[in-house]
Parts: C-alpha cells; structure tokens; sequence
C-alpha cells in the first residue's frame, strides 16, 4: 500500500496478453526426471553427450536436483560422485569446464526410459545391474560376458538376459 507521501502510482506488473486473452506464464523450472535408487544410467566424465558413457548405479537421491552415483571401476577403482546432475540439467550449460568435469553428468540406459527405468530392476542383482549397464554402454553381449565374472561370464546367459529384459530380439 503506497503511503501519502508516495507520488507514484502503483503499477502492476506488464503481461503479454491482448484483452479477451490469457496472460503468457513462465515456464516451469526444469525438473530433473524421477530415477529410484539401485537404477543403472551412464556417467558422462565431462558432461558432454558426446562422451564415451561409464556404467554407473544410482545410489542416492537429491530430488528434482541431482544424484549420487557409484560409477563403475575408473581405472581399477570404482568411486561414488555426489551432485552429478542429469545432461539435459540448463544449469549445465553455463556450467564452467571445471564444474562439468568435477561431476560429469548422468542419463538413462537406451531402452530404459524413465517411466521404465526402476519398476523392474528394482528385484535385479548386482550382476545383472551391471549386465544393464554395460549394454547401456554400448557392449555387445560377448564383450559383456567377457568383462563381467559369475553367472554371466558365458555369452548365452548375457544374450538371454537381455533378452528377457527387451533390450535385445
């Protein structure tokens, strides 16, 4: 409320909308897509789509903002990254090449899109987590087999598992 020694009238903030027409609303901020705990993505080192992705398994949730990730061994050492955020995260844009390689950025495996990503791996051992993510990473079912150690180490078991999941006909 202006006081009386105000001279300025009060103004309302400008709209770009005619008479008759609904007033324009910003767009909501972006929202990182819901992902469970347990599921298998690829870590981006540099947060690049033009990366070479990394087998990586959520770990922990910051929600609508970012993820933990335990990312797969990096030269013999596996590790876990906090606050990597999703690639299509805008705030990776104006990102410093510093910031975007401290955490890399993460995404979803192709063929598990984010409406499948959690529902069924959520009863998916460790083996076959990594199984998910190695396909995801582009390996063929023999070089899966050849990476991995147990019950997937032989070729068949890899092929019929991916398979069974409608990653591969």
């Amino acid at each position: 409320m202006p006081s009386a020694i105000d001279t300025k009238p009060e103004t309302k903030p400008e709209t770009k909308s005619q008479p008759g027409q609904a007033a324009e609303t910003a767009a909501p901020p972006w929202r990182m897509p819901a992902v469970p705990i347990g599921c298998p993505v690829q870590w981006l080192h540099s947060a690049s789509s033009q990366d070479s992705p990394t087998a990586a398994t959520v770990v922990n949730v910051q929600p609508g903002v970012s993820v933990v990730l335990h990312v797969e061994p990096h030269r013999d050492r596996p590790r876990e990254l906090s606050g990597v955020r999703h690639i299509d995260d805008p705030s990776l844009i104006t990102a410093t090449p510093e910031s975007r390689a401290a955490r890399g950025a993460w995404r979803f495996i192709p063929g598990l899109e984010p409406q499948d990503a959690g529902k069924p791996d959520r009863d998916l051992s460790n083996e076959e987590r990594v199984v998910v993510a190695l396909y995801g990473e582009g390996l063929t079912a023999v070089q899966i087999a050849q990476r991995v150690q147990g019950a997937f180490a032989n070729f068949q078991k890899v092929n019929a598992f991916l398979r069974r999941r409608n990653l591969i006909q």
